[in-house]
């Protein structure tokens, strides 16, 4: 996919601020929608109750922030067949990986 057809792309950047409990940590995380979708294939995926596709999930590495992923993002969502996904930010856990893999489970 050529980049300037990923740039154009019109997404909600919807985003909520939330935090679940894992082994009596409270963690934090942001969590950005990006949902590309035509009015139509929105009231036909509401009416139906589903997506046309899979939701898109995208977790950052270490150090990395999900809105710095942009063209990632842009392409993946270009890409998919239900034009949604989520981009989600998890607080760095006291409890190292394991916890936050419990509050990802959570979150989602």
């Amino acid at each position: 996919m050529r980049k300037e057809n990923c740039t154009q792309l019109k997404l909600d950047g919807k985003r909520e601020r939330d935090e679940v409990k894992v082994r009596g940590e409270t963690i934090g995380y942001t969590l950005y929608e990006a949902d590309a979708r035509t009015e139509s294939q929105r009231i036909a995926n509401a009416r139906d109750k589903t997506l046309d596709g899979n939701l898109n999930v995208y977790v950052p590495g270490h150090g990395q922030r999900a809105t710095a992923a942009k063209n990632l993002t842009a392409t993946i969502v270009a890409l998919s067949s239900s034009k949604v996904l989520w981009a989600i930010d998890i607080d760095p856990p006291r409890g190292g990986d394991a916890a936050r893999a419990e509050a990802l489970i959570k979150i989602i």
